[in-house]
Parts: C-alpha cells; sequence; structure tokens
C-alpha cells in the first residue's frame, strides 16, 4: 500500500503542515494555513489531490492545549483514506532532540511530526479516537485538576501567613484547613481579633462548639504569633474566601461529573473493593482506552507507578518509584490503595507483607499503586469485575519465581567465595572484575525477581 504522512504543527490561529511520502521524502513543500473556513477547504483540497497519488495518508497532529481540536475534528470523519492520529508531545520532544535539531520552528515541528509519523504509525494507530461525550468530560476532569492546583497553592500560602501570625491554629490544621477553620480566618483573620472576640461568637460558626472555641483563644492566647498589620489581615481573609470557594467548586465538578459521565469501564474498576465511584470515574479518564497499552508493564510505566534501579559504578542501587507521567492518576491511584488497606482483604495482605519486611509505609503503598493499577488493566481487559480468587490461578507461576530465587542466591553465593578466594591469591585483576560483576549480575536479577514477587502478591 503506497502511504504518506502529514505532519501538522497547530498555533493559535494558524497550522504548519510537511506531506511526506513512505521513503520520508516531501511530496508537497511544507505550506501554512489559517484556522478558518477558506483554511479547513484548503486543507481538504490539498489532502485530496494526494490521494490520487497514495492510498492512504496517515495524519499526524500533536497536543498543544486545545488549539489542535479544531483540525483533528474536521479531520477525524472526513475520509476513510485520512487516519487521524493525536500524538502525545513528549514523544515530539524526543524525536527532535535525536534528530539534533538546533533551531526549531512551526514548519521544522511539522517535518519533525511527519517524520515521527512515518517511524511509528503502526503503534500510533492503534489507539481509537475518544468519542465526543468523553471529550467533554475530560475538559471537566481537566479543569477541576486546575482548581486542586489553584486550591493547594492558596492553602500553602495561608498556611505560611497564619503560622507567622497564629501558629496556635496550626494544631486544628491536619492535612488540609477545615472549613470551619476557613470560615474563622474570613470573619476574623487576625489573633487580636479572636481574642477580643468571646467564645459564644466564635462558637456561632458552623461546626465550632463552645469547647472548641474556648480551645482555640487558649491556644493562640501565648504562642509566638506576631501583631499583624491590616494588610496581613487582608491577605488571610481573601486567601481563606478563595480556598473555601475553590474547594465548593472542585465538589461541585465533580458531582456533576460522577452524577452525568456513565461507563461499563467505571463499573468495572468500582468492582474493587476500596474503589469508590469518584475514583473510579476520574482513574477511567486518565486511563481513556485501555488498547493504548500493550499490557500491565507498559500501563504501570505509563503512569509512573512502576519500581526503577538507579546504579551506581560499584554496584550500590535504590529502587524507588518512577514518578513519570501522570501525577493526577497517581494521586487517586494513592487515595485509593490507601482505603483498599482497609476494605481489600486481598491487598491488605500485601501491605502487611511489606510492612513485616521492613518497608516503610509509603513505600509499601507504592507497591499496592502497581498491584492496583495490573488489577485495573486486567479487569478493563478483560470486561471481568473484580476476581479475588485469581490469586490462586497465579500460584503455579509463583512456585516457578521461588525456584528461580533459589537458584540465582546459590550461584551468588558460589561467586561470593570465590571472590573471597581471589582477594588473597595472586590472580589476575581481570578475573576479580569478571566475578565482581558476576556478583552484581546475580544481585540485581534476585532483587528484581523478589520485588516482581512482592509486586504479584
Amino acid at each position: 500500500m503506497n502511504l504518506a504522512f502529514l505532519g501538522m504543527d497547530a498555533s493559535k490561529g494558524y497550522l504548519d503542515c510537511s506531506l511526506l511520502d513512505f521513503e520520508k521524502q516531501p511530496i508537497l513543500k511544507p505550506f501554512k494555513i489559517y484556522d478558518n473556513k477558506a483554511g479547513h477547504l484548503q486543507l481538504q483540497e490539498t489532502l485530496n489531490k494526494s490521494l490520487l497519488s497514495v492510498d492512504m495518508i496517515y495524519a499526524g497532529i500533536e497536543s498543544t492545549g486545545g488549539y489542535e481540536n479544531n483540525w483533528y475534528n474536521s479531520l477525524l470523519t472526513w475520509s476513510s483514506k485520512v487516519k487521524m492520529i493525536r500524538i502525545n508531545p513528549i514523544r515530539i520532544h524526543h524525536e527532535s532532540k535525536k534528530s539534533m535539531v538546533r533551531n526549531i520552528d512551526d514548519t521544522i515541528s511539522s517535518q519533525i511530526i511527519a517524520q515521527h509519523l512515518a517511524d511509528n504509525y503502526t503503534e500510533l494507530s492503534e489507539s481509537q479516537p475518544l468519542s465526543l461525550e468523553f471529550a467533554s468530560a475530560k475538559k471537566v476532569h481537566t479543569f477541576t485538576k486546575l482548581l486542586k492546583k489553584q486550591k493547594t497553592q492558596s492553602s500553602n500560602q495561608l498556611e505560611k501567613l497564619v503560622y507567622s501570625s497564629m501558629p496556635g491554629l496550626l494544631s486544628l490544621w491536619k492535612d488540609h484547613c477545615p472549613n470551619y477553620l476557613l470560615e474563622l480566618l474570613i470573619k476574623y483573620p487576625s489573633k487580636a481579633q479572636i481574642l477580643n472576640t468571646s467564645a459564644k461568637n466564635l462558637a456561632k460558626i458552623k461546626f465550632i462548639s463552645l469547647e472548641k472555641a474556648e480551645k482555640i483563644k487558649n491556644d493562640i492566647l501565648n504562642d509566638s504569633g506576631s501583631q499583624d498589620d491590616k494588610y496581613i489581615q487582608y491577605t488571610i481573609s481573601q486567601l481563606a474566601e478563595t480556598v473555601l470557594m475553590l474547594g465548593q467548586k472542585i465538589a461541585k465538578n465533580s458531582k456533576f461529573l460522577h452524577d452525568n459521565f456513565k461507563s461499563e469501564n467505571i463499573e468495572l474498576i468500582k468492582s474493587i473493593p476500596g474503589v469508590g465511584i469518584e475514583s473510579a470515574t476520574n482513574l477511567f479518564i486518565e486511563i481513556e482506552d485501555i488498547s493504548r497499552f500493550k499490557d500491565a508493564s507498559h500501563m504501570c510505566s505509563y503512569f509512573g507507578v512502576h519500581p526503577v534501579f538507579k546504579q551506581s559504578g560499584d554496584g550500590s542501587y535504590k529502587p524507588k518509584m518512577s514518578k513519570k507521567g501522570s501525577t493526577s492518576y497517581r494521586a487517586t491511584i494513592y487515595m485509593t490503595a490507601k482505603s483498599a488497606i482497609m476494605f481489600n482483604p486481598l491487598l491488605n495482605k500485601t501491605y502487611l507483607k511489606c510492612r513485616s519486611k521492613g518497608m516503610s509505609f509509603n513505600a509499601s503503598v507504592g507497591v499496592l499503586m502497581n498491584k492496583m493499577t495490573r488489577m485495573i488493566y486486567g479487569i478493563l481487559k478483560s470486561r471481568e469485575k473484580f476476581n479475588s480468587q485469581i490469586e490462586t490461578e497465579n500460584k503455579k507461576n509463583e512456585e516457578t519465581k521461588e525456584e528461580k530465587i533459589l537458584i540465582i542466591k546459590k550461584d551468588l553465593n558460589q561467586f561470593k567465595a570465590e571472590f573471597e578466594e581471589l582477594k588473597n591469591s595472586p590472580t589476575s585483576k581481570f578475573k576479580k572484575n569478571k566475578t565482581k560483576k558476576a556478583i552484581i549480575k546475580s544481585q540485581n536479577s534476585l532483587d528484581e525477581l523478589n520485588t516482581s514477587s512482592i509486586l504479584s502478591q
């Protein structure tokens, strides 16, 4: 089949295009068109002429925060001979580094996109385009993530101001600032105002009892806070109001999304004990289409919940979570993993085993995050709800893995004993280094098998 590849780089109001043949040679001179009716007609006419000499055109456009949507939607269903593909900008970034291009403009970027498409069109075309409803729901999800980020920034700034002026209040500020404390700071943004107000007035705020009001006054009476001026008081009041408003908007957006966006995939994810409707919806929106992942390991690496090993020259290393990819996915799966410790017996067993081996709480939860991601992949791929009995089916594989661990341990002990003998004998440096490398290689293999055993439990 005679193929062509169209690279498109979208900017605000226009589009740069480069059309290459199967040998990555230009079919047309790179051209620029504007994002209006005339521009879209011009692009379609250009593609119609090109389709006279080729059988199919793969058109790839880089995700640029929304500027690409008009072009993507215009060509998505325009012709069966044009395959429209949205490309992750990280791919294009690394492609430009690989090409060692020093100066990049929109024209060169479109050429790089076309070249990357020519090299990877089979892989890129596997993912199905999002439905209109899914794409719209994802916009609500993205907007909610933005609000959460703004709330975190404002809350952090508010905490620093409260610490400098009324550190006694931070005893009520645990993982987050409760709403009653925000309402208190809106109405009484300074130490003097709280002390000069009676406990009865403070108790008029919802969820502040008379006893709690007395405690608040006592906590800040002898703390180290300084007397704030009117500017600090104003800033505290405005920040508290902003954090409270953002929290209400986030709750409203989440409720709207979960009430209106329905999918069988959400019900499948929700079948895992410890996963609620809100978490299931957010996870599904982040995953999008399960077919774009080759296997469970690919999905774990995509979201950065897989372990990585950093090895130095002397062979020492420390395993840790990759943390590449979507921070929103990891934040959601982290909270669901913590919930699963209480509500999912299978994951609770894995958690307790990790803790018994000396792993910290967060490291143990990290293992659960990886395991839950693999569970979600299996559930969405098989279209079957969560089944705890699947552990029994994997027992034989685990026994085989245990046998491999025993063999590697035996070889490792033999290499270590051999190295101790070489230390005290007049042998060549090459033989010593060879034995040392064998020890390091065996130790790495053993640690990888041990880690994968924990993840599969």
